[in-house]
This record gives C-alpha cells, structure tokens and sequence, in this order.
C-alpha cells in the first residue's frame, strides 16, 4: 500500500490481455537477491520494519539499516514486499526491493540487476492477477511476471522529470491501471505506452480506485480530484476548504474510502467519494502518514502530532473510525509511520520512514 501504498487484486480476463502487451514488449533482467543483514541488539537503526503477531499487543523490530520503508503489499498468501528509498541511503544501509515469503518474519532483497535496474525508492507495489506485479519509484514503473523474482522497466511513454516520478498505483477493475505522478496521471493502454489520463500540471501524491471503479487522486497542495470516466474528466472534490495536502487514501472490503489530509485528520465518505465527514482522530494537527484496514473491519491510522512535541503514533479503530486506541508510539527522532499492512491472517508490518516524506 508508500505505502501511501494497499494491495489490489484481479483475476480479470481483461488484465490478462493487458499483461500479455506487456510481456510481449519488454525483456527481463534477473536481478540479484541476498539475505538482508541486521544490526545487532542495541544498534539498530532508525528505520526499518516491525511486525506485530498480536494485533498490536508487542512489536519486533524484523528489519534494521533498511533505508526508510515507502511501501508494503502483501502480494499473495504470506509472500510481502517492501519498497525502500534510495534518496536516505548510507554507508551500511541495505537497500532495494525487500520480500518476505513468512508474512514479515524473514526478509531477502533485490536490488542489483545485470542492466543497473535499480528497484530502490519503491513507492508503490500492485498485485494485478497471480504473479504479476508492478511497483512505482522515483524512476518510472517496473514489473513482474514472476512474482517478483525477475523485474523490467515499463516506462515507455512516461514523461521525463515529474512525469516518471511514480507516486501510486492502482486498477480499476475492468483491466485498466494507473499511475500517479508529480505531473498528474498516465494510463497503461493496450498498444504498450503510457498515455495522458488527466490533471496535467498537479503533483499526485495517492492514487486509488472505488469499489464501484471511480478514480480519486489526492494531491500535494491542490486537495482531491474524482474522476468517473476512467480519467478523461476530473472533477475537484472538496474535503477541506483551502489547498490541502492529501497524503494518502484508503478503500476497505466494505466499499467505504478514507483521506489523509495534513494537518485535518482522517476524512470517510460512504457516497463513492461524492462528500466527505472528518472522523475524531486524536491530536491538534495530526499529520496523516499511512492507513490500513484488516479483512475483519478494523482501521488502522499512523499520525504525526506536532504540539506540544512531535509524537508518532499508531491508531487501531475496531467501529470504523468511531473510536480509536494507540497501539504503537515511535520514539526516533524524525521518524515517522511510511507505509501500514494487515497480512490476510492479520499480521501488522509497520514500514518506518523520515518525517515530511
């Protein structure tokens, strides 16, 4: 799910038409995989991965120097990957795409490929049908066929500069993917490019797809934008008066959606994204790093409050927002909550990333 990230899977004819484009236009690259090290008790870095097999109960940090966590997906049954950012790298930092194939336990990487792929700076991981995959970095689109054991570019008709800077992705459920970008969205067409599918000029930052196939995209100082025709027309979608930030956005198993607006909180609309109510989320200003709901109906909220320290923290809601309990604090220093994901046997992985990404 960034992360900014959630899992969306179809098993459409339509997709699977679309995937045979896209295998027929590109060649794969094997990229390398090693067993990510970890520093020793007492030295372990800021970020990095936790993982709680209690509902929140007591966490375990299963991954250090990891560069900071912009995204999770659990992709099929147990098998989960993380996407790390190249931009926070350091001398012992173990960066790449990560995978775990025990719901978060054990962690492998893959990071060097034979033509210089680098899949470092994930931001965005989708699982569109069995074994294929694609993840969006600050460079473009990658995919795979394979379950991630192999990974190719996919970038042919992706605008230089913002424009290949991949925020999110998602699927409409009738065969057609997006991608958001700092220079509005694309779309994947069938003749194997990407394509212009509105709001040119507008930094998005979330991208996510209703129950019912609308579009909302969440942008950086603009607020949202619903799209109901497959992006061609966008309309602006008023959740908060002014130009907010929406960070991130969040459909669960029950058709409702939910925003993260900086400095507003949690927002939930029950219409198709039509009209939005603020839900009573704890703090002054809470900044909205990451949402996540479980297949049994509980929500979950990662937050940011400034005052009168800043405070990180981890909310769990078991009555759709109503109520809320803190079930995890960070205490590093600019360290925030990346990127939350539920596994299907309700595992929480917790992605750690920098404060203001």
């Amino acid at each position: 799910m960034s992360d900014r990230t959630w899992q969306l899977c179809y098993s459409t004819s339509c997709v699977m038409l679309v995937f045979v484009f896209i295998t027929s236009a590109f060649s794969q690259s094997k990229c390398a995989s090693s067993a990510v090290q970890l520093k020793p008790a007492g030295q372990a870095s800021d970020y990095g991965i936790l993982r709680s097999s209690d509902n929140g109960g007591t966490w375990t940090k299963v991954v250090n120097d990891s560069g900071a966590i912009q995204a999770m997906a659990e992709v099929s049954s147990g098998r989960v990957f993380a996407g790390t950012s190249g931009a926070l790298q350091g001398p012992r930092m173990q960066l790449g795409l990560l995978r775990s194939e025990d719901e978060g336990n054990r962690w492998t990487r893959s990071s060097v490929c034979p033509d210089g792929t680098d899949l470092s700076d994930m931001r965005s991981i989708l699982s569109l049908t069995d074994g294929h995959l694609l993840a969006g970095s600050g460079r473009g689109v990658f995919r795979s066929d394979d379950h991630g054991e192999t990974w190719t570019r996919m970038n042919r008709g992706l605008p230089e500069g913002a424009g290949s800077n991949v925020q999110s992705l998602t699927a409409n459920g009738q065969g057609v993917f997006f991608a958001a970008t700092y220079d509005g969205i694309v779309r994947w067409e069938k003749n194997g490019t990407w394509m212009p599918a509105g709001l040119k000029g507008v930094p998005v930052n979330v991208l996510v797809a209703s129950s019912k196939g609308t579009l909302l995209a969440g942008s950086a100082q603009k607020g949202m934008y619903r799209s109901t025709d497959r992006g061609t027309t966008w309309k602006p979608i008023s959740v908060v008066p002014g130009r907010v930030w929406v960070s991130t956005l969040l459909t669960d198993s029950k058709g409702h959606l939910y925003a993260g607006v900086a400095d507003h909180g949690v927002y939930r609309s029950d219409d198709d994204g039509i009209s939005w109510r603020r839900l009573q989320i704890p703090g002054k200003k809470p900044q909205v790093y990451a949402l996540a709901a479980s297949g049994r109906g509980e929500f979950y909220a990662a937050i940011g409050d400034c005052c009168p320290v800043q405070k990180v923290s981890l909310l769990r809601s078991a009555d759709s927002g109503s109520t809320w309990r803190a079930i995890l604090e960070v205490r590093e220093a600019d360290v925030a909550i990346g990127s939350v994901i539920v596994t299907r046997s309700g595992t929480l992985l917790v992605g750690l990333n920098s404060v203001g990404d």
